[in-house]
């Protein structure tokens, strides 16, 4: 019979401090056993109770003349209330998970023995609420509890049904593929550990998982009884509704610590909690539908209909077994000490896992039971399986992300650090050296593009003037100061005197002609001054590829003239393959006049990983070659690929 015992209590370990890392004890995978109660049908076949409970951990089950006894972290009876398997069990989980650390619960146990109840539970009542509403809620209350730590949660559900994973959010098939390293919310990087033969060098992402935000308890819930409307599920012998598919609720939780001085840390930390629900282990002869024959409800289906049920259900039932076999493997050959091989490939269920057992996760496995002697053999699998799961163990670590947000504001604080260094710096040299023009060039030219945008114009203009009155010949000071004259102030009449009369100092000054030819070519519109200029810059330096491809896009937009315009992009692009602007240049030219799609194709990409270290000319290029992706090539999946690329232009390198 029964024991009347009460509920387990909270063990020790579960109020200890949730930032005190694991200890080397803690780090094996934890057991529980819940027996569920004896069921209506059981109670009307008169079926005996098998299952003893001599001992708050251990449980006892009577085999024939045999007498079997096992024992665990904690084991609860058929009057253990869902608060206490969740305040027992899970709660000392869910503190790992929210001090930084990886954690994984996962349900076992044949049909029908409450696997789905422990994980869901009663939704419509809070007293019936499973491990999952209570996780999500005490994650709330902890988030909402302290203010000070930056915090996201994120989550997502997929199952795997016949071997094949389905993201429960979208109801679309998803591909698992192997990865050393797990990508974070906002495209962060996450380092893990794992060597050659670890669960960590085996275990799979899910590629393109949808992972929505959620900002309370009743979002998440919600979000959850979607996915779980989508899963796959029909009636069975032991159960009206009864699982078909393995099931894996995960929640996501970024958090980034304030430091010691109060401010938030650059770094963030990245932990996940696992919930899996597994389909349930059951013989394949019990699970047939052959049996539906002989019930009223279902006389009305001929042979064929139910032998082609039993295949689906075969099917279903073979891939549930095979899975859960392999699982088991797994299990064993983690709990051994030969040091035998552990078979994470064998299915795709273990790949998923494997990071659950024997990889940097806490681990806690909840194992159900049927009371009675009509499953005593499943009873017996089921706590010999969760025996072997004591043996594991696990080498938990906090997982930690680079912020892109906060590395990119420290990027710029450092660029201002150093355009401040770099002021300075040239205000020293001008206090000994009044009269160095290159440096008053330098000076204004650094001070007009400063990074906070906060250029004293005027003051610009005053240094362009006195250094032009030391060296009224500098062609580069001139050259900067038309440009100057014409971009900022608007005053193209002062301008162009100023080019005229760089121009007639320094007449083979490829640069300086060529500034001065799309200054007529853009603002003044006076094409045929301009290619003369560009043709005397091109005359003064052949080899220059900054004025080649100016000449290229002049002949291109201006004369037409596309023959001479390519010569001339190519010629450019020979010199310098790795110019961004050669590249782009060229790349428009091969999709508005050559209409050659996979060369542009080629050169926008070169192109944008030539701009490696100019973002804005990054963003420039990205968003022409996105455009062409998404019009030209009619390919939306490349056009989304190339603008999360462009972001991560530092890391292509």
């Amino acid at each position: 019979m029964f024991s009347s015992r009460p509920a387990l209590s909270h063990s020790s370990s579960a109020a200890r401090d949730a930032a005190t890392p694991p200890t080397q004890d803690d780090n094996n995978v934890e057991v529980y056993v819940r027996c569920r109660p004896v069921s209506d049908t059981e109670r009307s076949h008169k079926r005996n109770v098998v299952v003893s409970f001599p001992h708050d951990a251990r449980i006892g089950i009577e085999m024939g003349r045999k007498n079997l006894e096992f024992s665990y972290s904690g084991v609860f009876d058929v009057n253990t209330t869902q608060h206490a398997i969740f305040s027992t069990a899970a709660l000392k989980i869910v503190r790992e998970f929210l001090s930084g650390y990886s954690c994984t619960i996962f349900a076992y146990g044949q049909t029908g023995t409450g696997k789905t109840f422990t994980m869901e539970g009663g939704l419509a009542s809070a007293e019936k609420e499973g491990v999952i509403p209570r996780c999500l809620r005490t994650i709330f209350d902890r988030v909402k509890a302290k203010p000070s730590v930056d915090t996201k949660v994120h989550v997502s559900c997929v199952e795997i049904y016949n071997e094949v994973i389905t993201d429960l959010a979208d109801g679309k098939k998803k591909e698992a593929v192997s990865s050393a390293s797990v990508k974070g919310v906002g495209s962060a990087t996450a380092r893990v550990r794992g060597g050659e033969g670890s669960a960590g060098s085996v275990a799979m992402d899910v590629k393109g998982l949808k992972e929505v935000e959620v900002t309370s308890t009743e979002e998440a819930m919600s979000f959850l009884q979607r996915c779980s409307r989508n899963r796959q599920t029909r009636e069975t012998i032991h159960n009206k509704r009864s699982s078909r598919s393995h099931a894996i609720f995960t929640i996501y939780l970024t958090q980034r610590p304030a430091n010691v001085r109060g401010k938030q840390s650059f770094q963030l930390i990245r932990s996940k909690l696992n919930l899996v629900d597994l389909a349930g282990s059951e013989r394949a002869s019990k699970a047939s539908s052959a049996s539906l024959l002989i019930d009223k409800k279902h006389r009305h289906l001929t042979l064929s209909q139910v032998e082609a049920a039993d295949s689906v259900h075969g099917r279903e039932t073979a891939n549930i077994n095979k899975s859960l076999l392999c699982l088991g493997r797994v299990i064993q050959a983690l709990s051994s000490s030969s040091g035998m091989h552990v078979p994470y490939r064998e299915s795709t269920l273990t790949r998923l896992l494997a990071d659950s057992l024997g990889g940097t996760t806490k681990t806690l496995l909840i194992a159900t039971i049927g009371p009675c002697e009509n499953t005593a053999a499943e009873t017996k699998r089921t706590l010999e399986y969760a025996s072997s799961a004591k043996g594991i163990k696990n080498t938990p670590v906090m997982t930690y992300l680079s912020d892109p947000k906060k590395r990119d504001e420290k990027k710029v604080f450092k660029k201002k650090k150093m355009e401040k260094l770099e002021l300075l710096h040239y205000k020293k040299v001008l206090a000994t050296d009044p009269s160095n023009a290159g440096v008053i060039n330098n000076y204004a030219m650094a001070l007009l593009h400063r990074s906070d945008g906060d250029a004293d114009i005027d003051e610009v203009e005053e240094l362009f003037e006195r250094g032009l009155e030391y060296s009224p010949h500098h062609a580069e000071l001139a050259s900067n100061y038309a440009l100057f004259l014409a971009r900022n102030r608007r005053d193209f009449i002062r301008a162009r005197s100023v080019f005229e009369q760089a121009v007639e100092s320094n007449p083979r000054h490829s640069k300086l002609l060529s500034n001065y030819a799309l200054f007529l070519k853009n603002i003044l519109k006076e094409y045929d001054m301009a290619a003369m200029m560009l043709a005397k810059a091109l005359a003064a330096d052949p080899a220059n590829a900054d004025v080649l491809t100016n000449f290229a896009v002049f002949l291109e937009t201006v004369r037409k003239d596309y023959v001479s315009a390519e010569s001339h992009h190519l010629r450019a692009v020979e010199l310098a393959p790795n110019n961004h602007r050669v590249l782009n240049n060229y790349a428009v030219f091969l999709k508005n006049i050559a209409q050659d799609f996979s060369q542009a194709d080629e050169y926008f990409s070169r192109a944008l990983h030539a701009a490696v270290k100019d973002k804005k000319a990054a963003a420039d290029i990205a968003r022409n070659y996105h455009n062409f992706a998404k019009y030209y090539l009619r390919d939306e999946g490349k056009a989304e690929r190339i603008l999360k690329e462009s972001v991560q232009l530092p890391k292509l390198k």
